[in-house]
């Protein structure tokens, strides 16, 4: 049963775990800025007196999640090795420095190396931050706490967008590396993940890490279950790991949550901002491009705030599904209002308003972390590693084909496609998608082990090699069917 509001308040180190996940998350306003910083593409374009095309801006707006496909793998495999704390302090240099060649690139050249750099580092956190909060909190404040990794990323935007309308471009883009300052020294008292200390067997360092949540005698009896799981599927490197993505348990959640956010973003999550300046030049809604993109901004904020005090309230699955439905009708009265001359502009707006908002308070927070949960701990990085990777490849697709489809297509159709796409995500998720509210990490390690005929569910002890060295998945356990599982 969730708690109230004061009772959450209540819960043991509720204080100290949110001050980790607000330094955590702190990196991730870079992550808003980069993924918004096209906003400022006008500008550049103008002061370059037709040294940029379109052709070019299109390279340059894409070409940030291109260079993500290629980091989740690698960024798992490190978090493994180094930690995944460790890994999130590593990350911020190298943002700094490329948004700095960004702000002052003598060439497109290098304008296109900063962005490659940047959507590299904001790769790699968002493969390891939602995991790592997730393993750090407690599971009945882990919604609400992972939700501020949104909040964040939209202050980002907000940012952004204010900057771009109201600064040159260079100092807009400077200006950005400015929160990761602070982040980086304060990211030294965070501690390390309890899960991966665990692993290493530096269980002193884990118990610490795990008292966050409260009293030494329930982080102790955490750190057992913790224990226990590794015992019966260790996975201590990225080849151990797909070896374990063998089991469906482990390969089905991964490949549900890849068709969910998929669909997604085939329906515009990421692009409408990324081009919300040539949308609102286009329509035409009686305000400046700028002005329009930074109301959008603001809404996005609004609905991170608005998720921060459901997500963990209401529960995953209806907050998901009501917000997706939003989503499409919004997108459909968008569409009709491009395709018919006779429908006010402003609606355009009003309905594109809608979609940031419902997009931000369930589908946008609600992807990381339910994918953070229902993946289980032993395939965990390397199983959240493969969804970012397929999501930053077909973000990019999105991005790169956008204005394509536009001219293919129409605006007014394109949102329409859009629409689909998202009632498409809404179905699979209502599908395939359990609720995780409140349940533990070890006991969503199970979630999607197949019954038996006699009704219960059995985990066989099977040895595996690795280098010459066995290592045993486990002892047989029975669990029965009374809890809430995935339907097959």
């Amino acid at each position: 049963m969730p708690k109230t509001r004061t009772g959450i308040l209540q819960i043991p180190g509720f204080f100290k775990q949110m001050g980790c996940v607000l330094v955590l998350s702190g990196g991730m306003i870079c992550n808003g800025t980069g993924t918004t910083w096209p906003a400022v593409l006008p500008k550049v374009m103008n002061e370059s007196n037709g040294e940029y095309t379109e052709e070019d801006t299109q390279w340059i707006i894409s070409v940030y999640s291109l260079s993500g496909i290629f980091v989740p793998v690698l960024a798992g495999t490190l978090m493994e090795l180094l930690g995944s704390r460790r890994m999130v302090t590593i990350i911020t240099i190298p943002t700094m420095a490329f948004t700095v060649l960004i702000a002052f690139a003598p060439s497109k050249t290098a304008m296109l190396i900063g962005r490659i750099g940047t959507g590299l580092t904001g790769g790699m956190m968002n493969t390891i931050t939602a995991p790592f909060i997730s393993e750090l909190v407690n599971p009945e404040i882990r919604g609400l706490l992972t939700s501020l990794l949104r909040v964040q990323l939209s202050i980002g935007v907000v940012l952004m967008t204010i900057m771009a309308k109201f600064l040159d471009w260079s100092l807009a883009t400077v200006l950005t590396v400015v929160p990761l300052v602070p982040v980086f020294f304060l990211l030294f008292l965070v501690p390390e993940s309890p899960f991966w200390l665990a692993k290493h067997g530096r269980d002193d360092e884990a118990l610490k890490a795990l008292s966050l949540r409260g009293s030494k005698e329930n982080a102790r009896k955490e750190l057992d279950k913790i224990k226990k799981g590794i015992e019966e599927q260790p996975s201590f490197s990225t080849k151990d790991q797909f070896v374990l993505l063998k089991e469906s348990s482990n390969y089905v959640p991964i490949l549900i949550m890849i068709s969910v956010n998929s669909a997604l973003l085939m329906g515009g999550m990421g692009v409408v901002m990324q081009y919300a300046v040539f949308i609102f030049d286009e329509a035409d809604v009686g305000l400046d491009a700028f002005t329009c993109t930074v109301l959008l901004a603001v809404a996005r904020l609004m609905a991170s705030f608005l998720s921060f005090a459901a997500v963990d309230r209401i529960g995953r699955r209806p907050l998901y599904l009501g917000a997706s439905l939003i989503c499409s009708l919004s997108l459909v009265l968008c569409g009709i209002s491009f395709i018919i001359p006779t429908v006010p502009n402003w609606i355009i707006m009003a309905s594109l308003i809608i979609f940031v908002l419902s997009q931000g308070t369930g589908p946008s927070v609600l992807m990381p972390l339910v994918t953070s949960e229902i993946i289980p701990t032993p395939v965990r990085s390397i199983g959240v590693s493969i969804c970012v990777t397929i999501t930053f490849a077909l973000f990019f697709v999105a991005s790169l084909t956008f204005l394509p489809m536009v001219e293919a297509m129409g605006w007014g159709y394109t949102f329409l496609l859009f629409a689909a796409f998202n009632a498409m995500s809404m179905f699979i998720f209502w599908w395939k998608v359990p609720e995780t509210r409140g349940r533990s990490l070890v006991e969503l390690q199970n979630l999607f082990i197949k019954p038996k005929n006699n009704g219960e569910i059995s985990i066989i002890s099977k040895p595996s090699h690795q280098n010459g060295n066995e290592f045993h998945k486990g002892n047989i356990e029975i669990i029965h069917c009374e809890d809430q599982r995935t339907k097959f």
